[in-house]
């Protein structure tokens, strides 16, 4: 009896870490998620003031290009087919035009390399 209330413990405890350790990864990946979004807003902001006159296509660059959209059944089924191909975030901007913004948000990407605790385990 004495063993088996030891392996029950042992079993709780081997759970919650798994549980806790998968959380930890989660909450780290959506706070990455998150600064990659602030800090390319925070670029698209710096190239605003930096090209006033151009601000109309940082504008049509994070309508096209940074907001997620909500794509119907039928184009999700495209894709899946490979009849489309996903357009990435630089693609995107050369497409619409934005080619001086695509580079300085290409920056801001490559600066972002650096990740937290349980991230950087999975990275290097």
């Amino acid at each position: 009896m004495k063993y088996g209330n030891i392996i029950k413990k042992a079993a709780k405890f081997t759970l919650f870490s798994i549980v806790g350790t998968v959380f930890v990864f989660a909450g780290q990946l959506g706070q990455y998620s998150t600064s990659i979004k602030d800090a390319r807003m925070h670029t698209v902001s710096l190239w605003n003031l930096q090209n006033p006159n151009s601000e109309h296509v940082s504008q049509l660059f994070v309508r096209e290009c940074l907001t997620s959209k909500m794509i119907g059944n039928a184009q999700i089924s495209k894709q899946i087919s490979g009849e489309t191909k996903p357009v990435g975030i630089y693609e995107c901007g050369n497409n619409v035009g934005a080619q001086d913004l695509v580079v300085a948000i290409r920056n801001t990407d490559q600066s972002m390399h650096t990740l937290a605790w349980p991230l950087s385990i999975f990275v290097n």
